[in-house]
């Protein structure tokens, strides 16, 4: 009343009745304040106070335009405008509600910090964008620099909090929220982030004291509801969430975000009919365009199109219909096959049907996973649906569909026997295992990697690896997670795996997890598992490790004190040279030959720096010498075995390859010495011993199709079908659609005498269509295409042929005439099914 006209004051009076649930009376307060303004009138201070007052009911572009007439005005004046530029950012983040504009906040924000880097609203905002876009990792690297600046923010106290219940760190999500909430008691968003935590932690009377709480400020916040499904929702809870959301619509009719919270929570819970319309029935209430709800809305219109259900036993399986006669008994049966494994380690069953769905295409796998292109999975587990990656994707004969398929499947037990409460971390690292307790081959194959954390001293914390799944190491963390349970499984037994889940099942965090299952604090248990990281790989191999930053600057702090030592001379050396920094690593080189001239490490880089000067035989010279000394190492052996090669010195290149084998036999890709075993092997004439370096490579690569199916064609040559028919199996985990693969398996069954079992997988090899087989290209309109019909009829009629033949010798003659008449229906004369006829018919 003092200020009259003053607009900050009217803004501050307008929010208030805004936050207290008020918003008729603040949307009242800001007409009768702008309403009749010329806002021409107005220096920019009260363009920008003008603009917040429309930003406090929601009324996106007249704000805008205030905050563009603000910052010019500003401009003019000579005047800073990073307020207003942080103002324009939000806005820009929240345009239409949900979907905003990404690209010009990130630029409006980096404006403002470009003229004043301690900005926290700015830093805040860009976290928010990252958050919206799915970037967890930046967004906190921002929260934790808004942090720095201002470490009472209140608004970045609470987006911390929210980073730490992603994280199920509910404990340390508490902490910040207080520390927030000493700031401003009022503060919604952090009350609703402690409510989340404490609803996760199991704590209802208190986390009913805070609901109430929120309310009692403001009755009509469904934003309160909304953060708790959500929460539930990142935790794979999405039945519990269901009704957040929808309590969240209850007390605000008008929360568009909790619309399309509830389709996504009941999508992902397999509902997919009430999932569509309840994000059909968001889009006409709120009908701005939302990129999740447009891609979701897309793909599930486009499963009801071209997909097929089929049920089987506990499984509700979607397939394409091009697929699924090849497919679908394969994916029903390897997913029988597992639940029965699974239920019987784990001492859990689904108590309903789990929904199964493979999709050809990588887009739309990925949109129906998480909403977005782009997802770096080949699978997801939401509980009570499972998503998968067709094997003839995009990313075909790169990834195995049968490990896929249980890996996804054993997220479902886990999260069953925990009660949807085991963390990231623990459900990665139990399918992981899984996959390489089901079939060796499957094992993933970072073994160097785990050697290079060690030797860094960066293996993930127990404390830090649910946050690890949501950064740059993400692969590696789901390796890691896969030894730890190995390292439980091999100290303490399976039992104490399910004792974990039972305890996250009981709402328990991880260090009272780990104290009750191991008698153990956290760290006590990371000590142990890193020293079972060195007993079972680090002493096994002869590698030399890749250093990183934070090594290589805590070697030159221990060569402050220890100048003399060779060995940290060598490593720095080595250090220095993996990052690229030449000339630094040829000084420390210098420095440790000059102290011990026969020091391995320090040899085998001067036998790299050679190559990198043209000296090809100054480096063998040196390895040479270096091994014959007893210095063994795995690269250093592969460049050797390189080398001699380059001379046409084959017998020395495989010994120089038997020893890369010998320091590091693990080793897949293109530095494989089993590879260059067999090509150098090969080129002596020696085609068994390279038939063995293949064999030995494909034990060690699952996704090796060609390699298997060389090694089949092989074995088929030399009549040891067995082993043939085993390689071929395990090429149909990797592509089921190669027509090929199902032919010679029925070539080597039956030479086995089993006939039934070869005729099935004739019949399977009539079913695939011809256009999902790897490198079909469609025929052009004309001319080349009536041939390729033809050239398919013929290998439809030589099938049939084969079929035939051996429905004779198993004297089923009718079924043997009738797929013979099949087969002179496609090709008309067909020699060999004349020849046949002519047996059956003297």
């Amino acid at each position: 009343e003092a200020s009259g006209s003053d607009l900050r004051a009217r803004h501050a009076q307008a929010r208030a009745l805004w936050e207290r649930g008020e918003r008729a009376a603040a949307r009242r307060l800001v007409e009768e304040t702008l309403g009749s303004r010329s806002l021409k009138e107005l220096d920019s201070d009260g363009l920008l106070a003008a603009g917040r007052l429309y930003l406090t009911i929601g009324a996106w572009e007249h704000a805008a335009q205030c905050c563009v007439h603000a910052e010019k005005k500003r401009q003019q004046e000579g005047r800073s405008s990073t307020d207003i530029l942080v103002q324009l950012g939000d806005l820009y983040r929240l345009a239409h509600t949900t979907d905003g504009d990404v690209p010009r906040a990130f630029s409006t924000y980096r404006d403002a910090l470009e003229q004043n880097p301690t900005l926290v609203g700015a830093k805040v905002g860009r976290a928010l964008v990252h958050l919206y876009v799915g970037d967890t990792w930046d967004a906190e690297k921002e929260i934790d620099e808004a942090l720095a600046v201002n470490g009472a923010s209140v608004a970045a106290l609470a987006v911390k909090a929210w980073f730490k219940v992603l994280d199920g760190q509910q404990s340390d999500a508490l902490d910040l929220v207080a520390r927030a909430l000493a700031v401003n008691p009022a503060a919604k968003q952090a009350l609703a982030t402690r409510a989340a935590a404490l609803y996760l932690l199991n704590r209802r009377e208190e986390f009913q004291a805070d609901v109430e709480r929120v309310l009692a400020l403001d009755p009509t916040w469904g934003e309160l509801f909304q953060t708790v499904g959500d929460a539930l929702s990142r935790h794979m809870r999405f039945a519990e969430a269901v009704e957040f959301h929808r309590r969240a619509i209850e007390t605000d009719p008008e929360l568009p975000l909790a619309h399309v919270s509830l389709g996504r929570d009941l999508c992902f819970l397999g509902l997919e009919q009430e999932g569509r319309e309840a994000l059909e029935r968001s889009l006409e209430l709120h009908p701005f365009r939302h990129q999740w709800r447009h891609n979701m809305l897309v793909v599930l219109r486009k499963l009801d199109r071209e997909f097929v259900d089929a049920e089987s036993g506990a499984f509700r399986c979607r397939i394409h219909a091009d697929e699924n006669p090849v497919l679908g008994p394969r994916l029903t049966e390897a997913l029988e096959h597992d639940a029965r494994m699974l239920a019987e380690r784990y001492g859990w069953s689904p108590p309903g049907a789990v929904l199964i769905e493979l999709l050809p295409r990588h887009e739309d796998f990925s949109v129906r996973s998480v909403g977005f292109a782009g997802l770096g999975a080949l699978g997801a587990c939401f509980g009570d649906l499972v998503t998968l990656l067709s094997p003839r994707s995009e990313l075909r004969h790169g990834f195995l569909w049968r490990a896929t398929a249980l890996h996804e499947l054993a997220h479902v037990f886990t999260l069953g026997r925990s009660r949807g409460r085991v963390p990231r971390w623990l459900t990665e690292g139990l399918s992981v295992y899984e996959e390489r307790l089901a079939d060796p081959t499957w094992a993933r194959d970072q073994e160097l990697e785990l050697i290079d954390a060690y030797q860094n001293d960066d293996l993930i914390a127990l404390a830090d690896f649910n946050a690890a799944f949501r950064g740059p190491r993400v692969l590696f963390a789901y390796y890691q997670a896969g030894q730890f349970v190995q390292f439980v499984a091999d100290r303490h037994g399976f039992a104490r795996i399910l004792e974990m889940l039972d305890a996250y099942a009981a709402d328990l965090e991880t260090p009272e997890v780990v104290s009750r299952v191991f008698a153990r604090a956290p760290a006590e248990v990371d000590a142990e598992f890193r020293a079972w990281v060195f007993e079972t790989c680090v002493s096994q191999y002869a590698v030399q490790p890749t250093f990183g930053e934070k090594k290589r600057g805590e070697l030159r702090r221990r060569l402050r004190a220890d100048e003399q030592n060779a060995d940290l001379l060598a490593d720095t050396a080595w250090a220095y040279y993996q990052a690229g920094k030449l000339v630094d690593a040829d000084v420390w080189l210098e420095r440790a030959l000059a102290l011990a001239p026969d020091q391995a490490a320090a040899l085998r880089l001067a036998a790299f720096r050679a190559v990198d000067r043209k000296r090809p035989d100054l480096a063998r010279e040196t390895l040479e010498a270096l091994f014959q000394a007893g210095g063994r190492e795995f690269r250093a052996a592969l460049l050797l075995a390189r080398l001699r090669r380059e001379e046409q010195d084959l017998d020395g290149a495989e010994q120089a390859l038997l020893l890369a084998r010998d320091c590091f036999p693990r080793a897949v890709g293109r530095g494989s010495p089993w590879l260059a075993l067999n090509e150098v092997r090969a080129a002596r004439g020696d085609m068994e011993g390279a038939m063995e370096a293949l064999r030995e490579y494909a034990a060690l690569d699952e996704k090796a199709l060609q390699a298997r199916i060389d090694l089949a064609a092989w074995f088929l040559l030399h009549e040891d079908w067995a082993a043939a028919l085993d390689y071929l199996e395990e090429a149909e985990q990797i592509d089921p659609f190669v027509r090929e693969i199902h032919v010679k398996k029925g070539e080597a069954l039956r030479a086995l005498g089993r006939p039934a079992e070869a005729i099935a997988c004739l019949r399977t090899a009539l079913l695939v269509d011809p256009r999902l087989e790897p490198g079909y290209t469609p025929p052009p309109a004309s001319g080349a295409g009536a041939d390729e019909t033809e050239d398919e009829r013929r290998r439809q009629a030589d099938i049939l042929v084969s079929i035939a033949e051996m429905e004779h010798e198993a004297g089923d003659k009718p079924a043997a005439l009738r797929d013979l008449a099949r087969a002179l229906e496609l090709v008309p004369g067909l020699p060999s099914a004349v020849e046949l006829a002519a047996r059956l018919n003297p």
